[in-house]
């Protein structure tokens, strides 16, 4: 049933329904749906097309020329591109591969170094490749793909960029001679990389495929093939331009019909075209004709671009973006990026031309500009269409109530006006009246009552001609009322009840119109209430929007955010690794000499490093005891809920070498001399919102995070003589120290998803240490052999030493079996640390191993020797491998944590906001918080929990609803909480008791 029909239905039903109090609410609802409808069909007649044939004619006419039309967005390289950007490239030969990342499944980073400077190379399959300056998300965990690409070509040189033919190919040629492996990034179609080896032997790909028209396997062991590249420059002959043209379709653009026969891309073509004097987007069949002379034409721009494009592959370019200024709701200019070109085209710099253009100094850099920003002017479009559609219901909001009012007022004048027509008929309409009922009375039909009423008008009853129609089901007639004091009125059709007198109907036509009335002021109320409610509903919109793209663009993440961390009472910031490899990385790059480092003795205990800013000064108790809370807290004893002891010592007392050079697992240290033992800590965190501020609102909060206790001597609490397994051989026993030493050891697998690749340099120190060792037992052999004298004495001495031997190792293989039942716990159900990723740490003694089997003089010295040695390469390896980004900021702690504030004031400006875990004490002064105890509540529904009561607070001000509410969709929120959790605060309390 279409709209016109469901009308009319809706309209007979009004007419045939009586009207009262029990109807009225019927009636309304039929009204409004009425209005709807009429609404929806004058919608539909305004979107109707309407032909114009003289339009029609005109476009069919030729036009002189055709104004550059934005069709979109340019999303990948085209050949052009590529040798421009080779130059760029190329400018980074010599400097040595750091690291490699995944931003996701396509796209990745290589970043490079060299003693004067660092650079990244980005590159996406099928898509880009280019320097870049902007900081990227990479992935928490590398795929599988980047540590390919580590174990293969990190710390080799960057030796050779170039194009493989004059295909859409980059080769980036790592080491040199055979150690070379070369990265392939096919830039055309559904693009590819691909890592081989020096004679191309596919080592890795991320897309396999076979192309069955040259009948080649791309997979790995495969050799990539050269040989197809195609290596010569495209130049069509003018009977080739002729087939194509006459191929193609009347108005397809030239530059799209020529390209495909070039190497150049279409933007070359058309800049060309141009030059020679046609004009933009030249159009076949319009512009030019599928003939010889028009192609000879072409064949002379193609040349042209052959001149230019030789231009650009032997000297460096500069970048250039063209852009449109989109407006905004506000009336502001946003940029709207479209295209990026190594030169300035023509078609771009004529007076029809709809675009601006921007330059840069290189390729490079335009391109980096342009998909950085690609993301974000994509959110700034999103975020104008939802500011639309928000004023867009605002609007249809107002015509709705302003269409119901209409009709409100309509009907109130038209209930009037037939009440008036009745008092004036009265007479007329009392004897039509008794007409009708004296007829009712008779017992005649409604059929009967109709035949009569007709008789009646054929013989000029004036009463008769009155009655114009009857409404049987509600015992109304339709009578047509004259106004007689104006008889140049139309006579208006009035609905009668049989039931009442004349002056009975005027009353209730009356009575109607009052209630009419009294809609009106209540629709006027409800409408003042819908639009003011709409207007907030769109101002929330709009501000969240807002929000999202300020923070979007604002968002700046902090080196100390991979870790675990929070800002201490005092001010001190504190930080603690996620799993082995993050401990290795605190200690070995952001442990500074007058740093405190923080441990526990306990199964899976983070390193915890205090950070002190102030040389010379002692770090307050407070904030040592916050630290050994979130060493207990950021291991098994939170799952177990086993409250212990945390130590801390100073820097001088960590080392990552044993005392005989013995190699240390990733993760482990020596920890020499006495550990300093805090109070016990309990087993409480605390979930808040720190805000950042500007630096004009940094002295308003100078003595929040201050301490408030006078500097007091810590009372330390020398550990125990308690014995500890031993795992480590190699010692030397001259060591004279006093103090014990112990090894913070890692026993179990680190918190990787896979295990970690050997890397060609491991292979080869493993194989180097491997033939050493066997040399050294041949000549221990020989030795033995010659030795005859006190054989027997020996051997005696020999059997104890293998006897406590034994003894040590037992106690060893014990506490490694206690470790890994402790880690098969039921409750041990950590996010994130699935399919038995825990990793654990053991506190050995140095003295307990003083007695171990020793091998003679000279073999010991030189096992010591090559020990010493050893980890010295292994350390640089581990060094390589933790790389990190803000080496530059890494030192500057206080000027970053003085702008975290976590009780903004209302004068402060708020620039971002920050989710922290910390220990509940530190929190006191905290504006949102809530309280985390060991429970069976997931992170991320306690994370989200937390979330929602924030946003409830209702001393909230607008701009910290608005930072939070932008938590809301972070899905790193709930990545520092320790593990199954309770939330407990006052809010959630106060909740359950209403409920």
């Amino acid at each position: 049933m279409g709209i016109e029909e469901k009308i009319k239905e809706i309209e007979k039903e009004i007419s045939r329904t009586q009207k009262n109090k029990a109807t009225e609410n019927h009636l309304g609802m039929l009204r409004s749906k009425l209005v709807r409808l009429q609404k929806m069909l004058n919608q539909e007649k305004a979107k109707a097309p309407t032909v114009n044939e003289e339009a029609k004619d005109e476009k069919e006419e030729k036009p002189k020329d055709i104004p550059i039309m934005i069709t979109g967005v340019k999303n990948r390289f085209s050949s052009l591109d590529i040798i421009a950007m080779i130059h760029d490239l190329k400018t980074l030969k010599g400097m040595r591969v750091v690291n490699v990342y995944n931003i996701d499944t396509k796209t990745y980073l290589i970043k490079l170094h060299k003693p004067d400077g660092k650079a990244v190379i980005l590159f996406e399959s099928g898509i880009r490749i280019h320097k870049t300056q902007y900081d990227w998300p990479k992935q928490m965990f590398p795929s599988s793909f980047s540590m390919k690409f580590r174990k293969h070509i990190k710390q080799k040189r960057l030796e050779d960029v170039r194009q493989i033919g004059m295909d859409r190919v980059v080769d980036l040629r790592f080491g040199d001679e055979d150690r070379a492996c070369h990265v392939i990034i096919e830039l055309y179609d559904r693009g590819n990389v691909l890592l081989t080896d020096h004679n191309y032997t596919i080592l890795n790909i991320l897309r396999p495929r076979t192309d069955k028209d040259q009948d080649v396997r791309y997979a790995v062991r495969e050799r990539y093939p050269l040989e197809l590249a195609q290596y010569d420059k495209k130049i069509p002959s003018a009977s080739e331009i002729v087939q194509a043209m006459a191929k193609a379709k009347k108005g397809s653009q030239t530059k799209r019909i020529i390209s495909p026969l070039t190497n150049f891309g279409p933007a070359l073509i058309d800049h060309s075209l141009v030059s020679l004097g046609f004009p933009p987007n030249s159009q076949i069949g319009v512009h030019l004709q599928a003939n010889e002379m028009d192609a000879t034409k072409i064949h002379e721009a193609i040349l042209f671009a052959l001149n230019e494009f030789d231009k650009i592959r032997s000297t460096p370019s500069k970048g250039y973006i063209t852009y449109q200024n989109v407006k905004k709701i506000d009336g502001s200019d946003m940029e709207k990026f479209i295209e990026y070109h190594p030169m300035k085209f023509t078609q771009f710099t004529g007076e029809d031309s709809k675009v601006l253009i921007k330059e840069y100094s290189e390729f490079s850099e335009a391109v980096d500009e342009f998909y950085s920003k690609l993301d974000s002017q994509k959110s700034e479009k999103r975020a104008l269409q939802i500011e639309k559609d928000a004023l867009k219901k605002v609007e249809n909001v107002k015509k709705d109530h302003e269409e119901r009012l209409k009709n409100l007022v309509i009907s109130q004048s038209s209930k009037k006006e037939k009440a008036e027509r009745i008092e004036i008929n009265v007479e007329l309409i009392d004897q039509a009246l008794l007409v009708i009922q004296s007829a009712i009375a008779n017992q005649m039909s409604w059929e009967d009552i109709e035949e009569m009423t007709r008789q009646g008008q054929e013989q000029g009853n004036e009463i008769a001609k009155s009655i114009v129609g009857f409404d049987l089901k509600n015992n109304k007639i339709i009578m047509s009322l004259p106004d007689t004091f104006d008889p140049t009125n139309e006579p208006m059709n009035v609905a009668i009840d049989v039931n009442l007198t004349a002056n009975q109907n005027a009353r209730a036509y009356y009575i109607d119109k009052k209630l009419a009335a009294a809609k009106e002021t209540k629709t006027l109320q409800a409408s003042e209430k819908a639009i003011k409610s709409a207007h907030v509903k769109a101002q929330q919109t709009l501000q969240q929007v807002k929000a999202n793209v300020e923070v979007l663009r604002s968002k700046k993440s902090y080196w100390f955010e991979k870790f675990y961390w929070f800002i201490s009472s005092e001010n001190y910031l504190i930080i603690g690794g996620r799993d082995a490899q993050q401990n290795e990385l605190i200690v070995k790059r952001y442990f500074r000499p007058s740093d405190i480092y923080v441990h526990a003795d306990l199964h899976g205990a983070s390193s915890v490093v205090i950070r002190n800013p102030y040389p010379g000064k002692d770090v307050p108790p407070k904030t040592l005891n916050e630290a050994g809370t979130m060493a207990i807290c950021y291991s098994a004893a939170w799952e177990a809920k086993v409250i212990s002891n945390a130590w801390w010592v100073r820097h001088d007392q960590v080392s990552r070498t044993a005392p005989t050079g013995e190699y240390l697992p990733t993760g482990s240290f020596m920890i020499r001399g006495k550990k300093n033992y805090l109070p016990t800590s309990q087993l409480v965190m605390g979930f808040g919102i720190i805000f950042r501020i500007d630096d004009e609102s940094i002295e308003r909060h100078k003595d929040d995070r201050k301490s408030n206790l006078p500097e007091v001597e810590e009372e330390l609490i020398e550990e125990d003589d308690e014995e500890f397994p031993d795992v480590k051989v190699n010692v030397n026993i001259n060591d004279t120290k006093v103090d014990n030493e112990y090894v913070v050891i890692q026993l179990g697998p680190t918190n990787q998803t896979k295990k970690k690749e050997v890397s060609e340099r491991e292979k080869y120190l493993q194989e180097k240490k491997k033939k050493e060792q066997e040399a050294l037992k041949a000549k221990k052999e020989k030795k033995k052999q010659q030795t005859v004298k006190g054989k027997k004495k020996g051997k005696k001495e020999n059997k104890n030493e293998d006897e406590e031997w034994d003894k040590l190792e037992k106690k060893a293989t014990d506490i490694i079996k206690e470790v890994v039942a402790f880690q098969s716990h039921p409750d041990s159900d950590r996010e994130n640390e699935d399919d038995g990723s825990d990793y654990s740490e053991e506190i050995v003694t140095v003295d307990e191993i003083k007695n171990m089997k020793i091998e003679d003089n000279d073999s010991d010295e030189e096992e010591e020797e090559k020990n010493t040695k050893g980890p010295k390469v292994e350390n640089e390896e581990v060094e390589d491998v933790s790389d990190d980004e803000d080496d530059e900021k890494k030192d500057d702690d206080l000027s970053i944590i003085n702008m975290l504030v976590g009780n903004p004031l209302p004068e402060d400006e708020l620039l971002g906001s920050l989710v922290v875990v910390a220990p509940y004490q530190t929190l006191q002064n905290y504006k949102y918080r809530v309280k985390l105890t060991p429970g069976t509540g997931k992170r991320g529904k306690a994370a989200k929990q937390a979330v929602d009561l924030f946003l409830k607070e209702k001393n909230s001000s607008a701009a910290e609803k608005k930072l939070i509410k932008v938590l809301q969709t972070n899905e790193e929120v709930a990545r520092n909480i320790p593990g199954k959790v309770k939330v407990s605060a006052p809010q959630l309390f106060a909740k359950k008791k209403s409920k």
